[in-house]
């Protein structure tokens, strides 16, 4: 008479990373680990896409300190153009698509001020605190037209017809608190002026917090600071009830109508009415944060992904240490992975540098041929870029490897009981099923005890046998791979055993 099996299929992951969890209670679709990981269908878990440098280095071994994908509207004009440490000061920098060159602008800059850009009036604003503020018609940078008495700031936002530039350096006296704004454009071409004595307002400047970043959502300013959120409307200002700030300007990010932004405690999102914590599933990483990164935090968008690169993660209370992290948040399904990058991001910024319509005309920069057209194909979709700690510029989602080298994938189920947490198993058979895999290996753990490797896979469905006496209450599972080939979807296992009872 044929033994009788049980089996357990798994091959729902539609949960994603979920630490929050009790060991009994958690769902089989969610999971302990997705590192390398996504989820780009309902269910399975495919590898990343991973990056690639922009051209030469922008200041090799120097900070990247501020990016941003210039548009000049009246002309079509198109430019990546970045700021970075040098030896002495820092400068700004432009992509030369014809040569994949960054040429410095020469600006001597004061070192590691980190730059902020805002697109207005047919060009760019740049704040850093340290230097004036800077505007540029993409052909050369001014510190008159524009920003005559304008206050030095470290941050800055453009809200219905005016600039607003906040935590500001005005009159030679600092205000960590105040906001001061531009008159509304005038003249023919458009010009804005300033006037700090009259166009400004303090921002709760007694209650020992100061501004860290502003943003527009609802037709309404956001300013936050790190423990509280306000939102203003050219009349009144409101500060909103239960709502903390944040600890980095460049986590602050719009994604259909929500405002998503790092605060200490996690990962909140404003919807124009209240703010709510998101990151329960994975507080555990946020608890592994070094404070020392809060301010170096940095965020991108791709459709409804927040990345959220939060540095290296060290909590020894959960055992959990993920170096470079960045956090994958899919709004639309609301689940959580992570990758563990080989470089250290400090902006994340966009462009769409792929369209005939574009031309480079920057009168500084000697390219081919004058007003050169992008030899590219006509693509809409905004790529998404990052700076780094060691003066490089990376286009992230489009390459095998993570620059030069392997991806290493990791996914961990949680702990699966099949059944009776009480009951003895004894496993047979793993069923494991993958599209486009090669070069897999599938790996368990029986009771706690530690990881064994149950085989490689090499093929779409593949049967693996457990060797004898693979014998316990709860089983995880653990699938690894690293290579620099295509990517591969990890589809589900089913599982077959013996249910032997309670086993003295």
């Amino acid at each position: 008479m044929a033994e009788k099996y049980s089996n357990y299929p798994l091959l729902d992951f539609s949960g994603g990373v979920n630490l929050s969890a009790s060991r009994l209670t958690s769902a089989t679709k969610d999971c302990v680990t997705i590192e390398n990981g996504e989820l780009d269908k309902t269910g399975r878990i495919s590898k990343v896409r991973g990056y690639k440098q922009r051209g030469t280095d922008v200041s090799t071994g120097y900070d990247v300190l501020g990016a941003i994908g210039a548009y000049k509207p009246s002309t079509g004009t198109l430019k990546q153009i970045v700021v970075a440490d040098g030896i002495a000061s820092s400068d700004a920098y432009t992509f030369n698509p014809i040569t994949y060159v960054w040429t410095p602008h020469g600006l001597s800059l004061t070192l590691g001020a980190k730059a902020e850009f805002e697109s207005f009036l047919d060009g760019f604003f740049m704040v850093n605190f340290s230097d004036a503020t800077r505007w540029n018609n993409l052909t050369q940078w001014y510190t008159t037209t524009n920003v005559t008495n304008a206050a030095k700031a470290r941050y800055i936002k453009q809200y219905k017809s005016r600039i607003y530039l906040g935590y500001v350096t005005s009159g030679g006296t600092t205000y960590p608190s105040r906001i001061t704004y531009s008159d509304l454009p005038a003249g023919s071409p458009l010009t804005i002026g300033w006037d700090d004595s009259l166009n400004y307002f303090d921002v709760d400047n007694d209650d020992a917090d100061v501004i860290k970043g502003l943003e527009v959502n609802a037709d309404r300013l956001l300013i936050f600071k790190e423990n509280s959120l306000h939102r203003y409307d050219t009349n009144s200002r409101y500060k909103i009830p239960g709502a903390p700030g944040t600890v980095s300007q460049r986590t602050i990010k719009n994604v259909e109508g929500i405002t998503f932004y790092l605060h200490s405690t996690g990962i909140w999102g404003y919807n124009g009415t209240s703010s709510s914590l998101l990151s329960r599933k994975i507080q555990d990483i946020i608890e592994g944060m070094s404070t020392k990164n809060f301010n170096m935090a940095c965020a991108g968008v791709i459709g409804d992904h927040y990345y959220l690169y939060v540095g290296d993660i060290n909590n020894a209370r959960r055992g959990l240490t993920i170096t470079n992290c960045l956090i994958d948040y899919d709004i639309a399904r609301d689940t959580f992975s992570w990758r563990s990058l080989l470089d250290d991001p400090t902006i994340f910024f966009v462009c769409r540098d792929r369209r005939l319509d574009v031309t480079y005309d920057e009168a500084t920069v000697t390219y081919d041929t004058a007003d050169e057209v992008y030899d590219g194909t006509i693509e809409a979709v905004e790529r998404l870029y990052f700076g780094t700690v060691d003066g490089c510029v990376h286009q992230f989602n489009t390459s095998r490897l993570y620059d030069t080298s392997d991806i290493s994938f990791t996914m961990e189920t949680q702990d699966l009981f099949l059944g009776q947490p009480s009951n003895y198993k004894l496993l047979q058979k793993l069923f494991f099923y993958t599209h486009q895999g090669v070069g897999i290996h599938v790996h368990y753990r029986l009771d706690d005890k530690d990881w064994k490797t149950l085989g490689r896979v090499d093929k779409e469905e593949q049967v693996l046998d457990f060797p004898a006496a693979a014998r316990c209450q709860k089983v995880r599972f653990k699938v690894t791979e690293m290579s620099g080939g295509d990517p591969f979807s990890f589809e589900g296992l089913d599982l077959f055993y013996q249910v032997e009872g309670l086993v003295e």
